[in-house]
C-alpha cells in the first residue's frame, strides 16, 4: 500500500553512462526533462574540466546545480519583496483616491416591498 509519501512510478534515467532506476511520483516526460537537463550539465562540468574522475565531475556539478538554485531562489525573494512593496504603494494610492471622494451616506429607512415595486407581466 503506497503512502502519500511514497513515489508512485519507477523511471529508468541514464546519467554519465549508468542507467538508474528512480521511483517518483513526477510524470515520466518531466523526469525525462529533469535527466536530460542534469545530463547538459554533468557534460559541460566533464568538458569543462577534463576530469576523467566521474565522481568529480559529480561534485562539480552538484555545486553547479546548487549554485543555480540559491541564485534562484535569492531572485525569488527579491521578487517577492518587490512585489509586497509594489502591492502596498498601490493600496495605498488607491486609500488616498478614496479618501478624496466626497462621503455620500445612504439611509435605508425600509425595504421595498412587492407591492411597492411591481414586476413587469410576462
Amino acid at each position: 500500500m503506497n503512502s502519500p509519501l511514497s513515489p508512485k512510478k519507477r523511471i529508468q534515467i541514464s546519467l554519465l553512462g549508468q542507467r538508474f532506476t528512480v521511483r517518483s511520483d513526477k510524470s515520466e516526460e518531466y523526469m525525462e526533462a529533469l535527466s536530460k537537463y542534469v545530463a547538459q550539465q554533468l557534460d559541460q562540468i566533464s568538458k569543462q574540466t577534463h576530469s576523467a574522475s566521474t565522481q568529480h565531475v559529480a561534485l562539480l556539478t552538484s555545486l553547479n546545480l546548487a549554485d543555480q538554485l540559491l541564485q534562484k531562489e535569492d531572485e525569488l525573494h527579491k521578487l517577492k519583496h518587490e512585489l509586497k512593496d509594489r502591492t502596498q504603494n498601490a493600496l495605498k494610492e488607491v486609500d488616498d483616491a478614496l479618501a478624496m471622494l466626497p462621503h455620500h451616506h445612504i439611509e435605508i429607512v425600509a425595504p421595498i416591498s412587492d407591492s411597492e415595486n411591481p414586476q413587469p407581466a410576462e
